[in-house]
Order: structure tokens, then sequence, then C-alpha cells
């Protein structure tokens, strides 16, 4: 017996072991969720159920809520609060359950809550799609057949059938597992993701995913097709830039449930209300997202209407110490900063003799000692791009909205 033969039929072996009567191992939520979906209760019964909307809608949110991404300078968040904050932009009608877990783990957890008696609307995450070369999604068939673009359509019933035989009961055989050029780990855990996202339709549970971003390509050949977008109860979006365009490398085949923008600017906006603070509007929605204190750049129109930039505000400590000289000595530092009116107003109450700085302001800030204007420039801020994020993860939350009609608009 080769080598090859040998691995794979350890590899089998083990999967064929887990399921065993006998084992006697704790049984994980996704071994529950697998046995319940494929418990006669649940294929016998009626388990259609709609919520009540009196209250809201429920939605449950699968993704990562520990590691940071980047967004702005003055932004800590993790791609989850990413996701989260596009469910809640202009929506006071959807509460989210985080799940901070894989999709495989997530999903079961879903199943296992509405089998307890729980109700939700839909399930949203972002978590790196299951993607598959066309080479690689024929030889799950043994290569019987040649999978393309131009026909996979043809062959989605029976792939979805072949993975929801390998999620309840295992590979086919150690001939099949050496004949399919794919991981059996990776596999067999989309298997049983396609399992509980077909499960979760018999609750009336659609689930929102996206078709996947820029991936490392597989022996030469993009990995196009997203395994999960063979459920029937998924909603799989692959990304388009600004002018509508699809992403460079970025996956796509005829089972992506649709095409949708994955590309925004964020734009970031003064407080009205208060100088020190700004909000940003990460999707172009025209809700903001995320408020916070100004750190950096502070966007303005000059003298002459163009977009221009001041420094960042001066920080606190800084401009506590500036007063703390104004008080001791009477006198200001010529270098210069950028102040709000009412940090100006304050400097002019300690020095009466820096006559040299002027009236009272007639806008929100102050740059004083500029070297592009007088002693002191008065001006007010303004709206400012702070860059651009994209990717098919930013599609489903939004289509999700798209498809829970807010509450006060339905007749």
């Amino acid at each position: 017996m080769s080598i090859i033969r040998i691995i794979v039929f350890a590899v089998f072996s083990i999967f064929i072991a887990g399921t065993a009567n006998g084992d006697s191992r704790p049984v994980s939520i996704e071994q529950q969720a697998l046995r319940y979906i494929a418990s006669a209760e649940f294929l016998s019964s009626r388990l259609v159920r709609n919520c009540s909307h009196t209250s809201g809608y429920v939605v449950y949110l699968i993704d990562n809520f520990d590691q940071e991404i980047p967004l702005v300078s003055e932004l800590k968040i993790s791609h989850g609060e990413l996701l989260l904050a596009i469910l809640r932009s202009g929506r006071r009608d959807i509460s989210v359950i985080q799940l901070n877990t894989s999709l495989l783990k997530g999903l079961s957890r879903v199943v296992m809550d509405l089998a307890g008696g729980s109700c939700a609307d839909a399930v949203v995450s972002a978590i790196p799609g299951s993607n598959y070369s066309y080479s690689q999604t024929s030889s799950m068939l043994n290569n019987r057949s040649v999978i393309l673009e131009s026909n996979i359509q043809s062959y989605r019933e029976e792939l979805l059938q072949r993975l929801k035989d390998i999620a309840f009961h295992g590979f086919p055989s150690v001939d099949w597992l050496l004949r399919a050029d794919v991981n059996p780990v990776k596999l067999r855990e989309d298997a049983k993701k396609i399992a509980m996202i077909e499960a979760l339709d018999k609750f009336n549970l659609p689930v929102f995913l996206p078709y996947g971003n820029d991936d490392r390509s597989y022996r030469g050949e993009t990995r196009d097709i997203n395994l999960l977008s063979l459920a029937t109860n998924a909603r799989v979006f692959s990304g388009l830039d600004a002018e509508g365009n699809r992403l460079v490398n970025y996956p796509y085949s005829p089972l992506s449930t649709g095409e949708e923008k994955a590309w925004f600017e964020m734009i970031e906006c003064p407080d009205h209300d208060d100088a020190t603070m700004a909000h940003l509007d990460i999707n172009n929605d025209g809700y903001w997202d995320y408020s916070y204190l100004r750190k950096d750049f502070i966007a303005y129109f000059d003298m002459d209407g163009k977009h221009s930039f001041a420094p960042p505000l001066i920080s606190t400590k800084r401009f506590e110490s500036i007063l703390e000289k104004v008080r001791h000595t009477g006198e200001l530092s010529n270098e210069p900063v950028v102040l709000t009116a009412q940090q100006y107003r304050q400097l002019l109450a300690l020095c009466p003799s820096c006559n040299s700085l002027g009236k009272e302001p007639l806008k929100e800030f102050i740059w004083l000692n500029s070297e592009r204007y007088s002693e002191m420039y008065s001006f007010s801020p303004q709206c400012r791009k702070r860059g651009t994020i994209s990717g098919s993860s930013l599609i489903p939350p939004s289509k999700l909205k798209e498809f829970l009609v807010p509450l006060g608009s339905r007749n």
C-alpha cells in the first residue's frame, strides 16, 4: 500500500471513528446540530417559524470580534464591529446577536437556538468563503465530467447532494478521497456548513455571505467556486468596484447570488456642536457610523475657496502647558498651533496684552502662528475623505437590510 493511500486511509478511518456510537468524547455543538437535523423529529416536522416583528428584527452576526483592522487612526475596531456598524447604520429596528466564533460553530449555535424555541430573521457573516477551483470541484465527482463556468449550474444539485452526504455520513470511500483533489478536513467542514445553511431554510432563516475576496490560486487556477453558494438557502454575493466592474482577482461564478458594490470612500464630517469631535460614514449611506475626538488633519476651505488641510488640533495636555506658561509669563509661544474657538477665548482671558491675537473668533478653529497666513487665521472645518474600504464582506449586511424591509415603511 502506497504512503499516500496509507495517509488517506488514516484520515478516512478517523472520520469513521468519530461517528462511532461508542465515542465517549464530549459532544460538540457542531455534532449536536448535525444529529438534530438528521433526526426523524427534524425531518418529519414542519418547523416553519414566523417571528413577530412588533419590536424589530433579530439577526445573528457571525464574525471575528477580536482581530483589529485598520480603518482610520482614531479608531480601533474589529471586522465584526465593522459589519455591525453597517447593519445598524440608519436602522433602529434590527437587533443583533453577536457570535464571535467560526462560521461552522456559529451556524451550529443558530440551529440549536432555534431548535430550543428562539426566533430570528436572518444570519449574516463575512468569514472568508469556502472557495475551490473548477478542477477541484470536478474532482469531487471523480472527474466523471469536467465542470466549467458554462455548465456548473447543471451540476449544482449533484454537488449539493454529495456534500450533504459527506456532512452526515463522511467520505464515500478511500478511493474517492484519493481521486478528489481537496483538503479532506476543510471539505468536511465546508460540507457541514452547507448542511447547517440548508437546515436553516426550514426556519425561514436565510444566510447572507460574501462570495469571497482576493485569494491565492490553486495550481495556477483561481478558486472561483464558493461551495457555500450551492446551498439553496444561501445568499452569496460577489463584489464590484465603484464603476460597477468586478473587483480584480476576486472570485465569481454563475452560482453567485448577485454582484454588488464592495468599494466605498469613507467620509469624515465635523460635529456642529463640538469642534473637537468628528463623525465618519464608512459606506456612503448618509448615516454616521462612528464618532471620535479629532486627532488628524482638519479639512477646510482657504481664502481662495480651495479645499485645504490644517494641522491636527492641539492636544489637551499641550494646551494646558500653553495656558500655564501664559499664566506665569504673560507671553504666548510663537509655535504654530490649531485651537478651538473656546480654547482661543481662554488664552485671550489670561493674556490681555496679547493684542496681536485679534478680536473674538467668528469660526470654530483658530490657527495661530501659521506660516501660510498671518498670526491668527480663523476657519471652519469641512468634510473630507478618509480613505477607502473594499471587499465582498461589506455586501452581506447591506443586502440583508434590503431584505429586512424597515418596519416603519411596511404597508
